[in-house]
């Protein structure tokens, strides 16, 4: 079946509902009483239902009316807001809605102070930001939950563009005066394994990494106990459970008091971590999501988070 239901035929279902007659809503929106007739019959044979019913006082709304009408409001005001944003696109003035995937490092580290230049640059653009796990963070992107992704560089999956965000170097984070904190020379993985190790958040980026790397070692490795904060990693170390590991990104906000020391470690993996950006591959990318993008590969902020001073 062919639908005769069109933007203009909705406008003027609703001029006739809110004027309660054809001929009011007829002379407010300049068409002749018979062609506005016409519409609403068309509009009626549509839906196979009634949408008027006359009354001493004019015309009332049916049942059906009355739901038509929520919806037409609806779609009136969205295509009035995607006039007034095109319009103003003309005028140089970026707008638009960004969703914004993270890991949690990404959240705590560099995000918030490009994030905020961001907003200074495009106060039009608006920015709903999730904090998960880089896995999730891909699939939400992979599904288009997301515009943008930011966390652990990796694989990239098919169909997605992937963008250098910043390095997140794996540092293992002690009480201060605890041995690794004070061991001569470079610190590696293997030092770390001669302690209790606390795990964060199983099954994501980090717990995986630092699991593998363990297994290498001793194929009976697991954290002591694991938790599913940064916050919660410090309490445990503070309570003299174990130690650590911890990528840059979260030492200044979490583990940067002198409670703590920590230590780089110098095995390449724990070097070469990163954080990457991620996006569904698209040709064009929506210029909010794009400006977005330009933003967050900037050069580093004044500022900005970065590693806490090594003890």
């Amino acid at each position: 079946m062919k639908l005769k239901l069109d933007a203009y035929t909705l406008r003027l279902f609703v001029a006739v509902a809110q004027a309660g007659s054809i001929a009011r809503a007829a002379r407010d929106a300049h068409i002749s009483p018979s062609a506005l007739s016409r519409r609403i019959a068309e509009l009626e044979d549509t839906l196979r239902a009634p949408v008027f019913i006359r009354s001493p006082r004019g015309l009332d709304l049916t049942e059906a009316g009355r739901f038509v009408l929520g919806h037409a409001e609806r779609i009136n005001a969205e295509i009035e807001s995607l006039v007034r944003e095109v319009a103003q696109l003309g005028e140089g003035e970026l707008r638009g809605h960004v969703r914004l995937h993270t890991n949690p490092a990404g959240l705590i580290g560099a995000l918030p102070e490009r994030l905020r230049r961001f907003g200074e640059r495009h106060p039009q653009v608006s920015l709903s930001i999730v904090e998960d796990d880089t896995h999730r963070v891909l699939r939400a992107c992979l599904e288009g939950d997301a515009d943008l992704g930011v966390g652990v560089s990796g694989p990239v999956p098919p169909g997605m563009a992937r963008w250098s965000f910043v390095p997140d170097a794996v540092h293992v984070v002690t009480l201060r005066g605890h041995p690794l904190a004070v061991a001569d020379g470079p610190l590696t993985f293997a030092q770390v394994l001669d302690y209790p190790v606390i795990g964060y958040r199983a099954g994501g980026a980090l717990d995986g990494l630092v699991r593998t790397h363990g297994r290498r070692r001793d194929p009976g490795f697991h954290p002591r106990l694991t938790v599913g904060s940064f916050d919660a990693i410090c309490r445990m170390i503070e309570s003299g459970l174990g130690v650590a590991l911890m990528p840059a990104s979260a030492l200044r906000a979490y583990a940067g008091s002198a409670r703590f020391a920590s230590r780089a470690l110098d095995d390449d993996w724990a070097r070469d971590r990163s954080l990457d950006i991620y996006a569904l591959r698209r040709s064009p990318q929506p210029p909010a999501v794009l400006a977005l993008i330009e933003m967050l590969r900037a050069a580093p902020l004044d500022g900005e988070v970065g590693p806490a001073p090594a003890a």
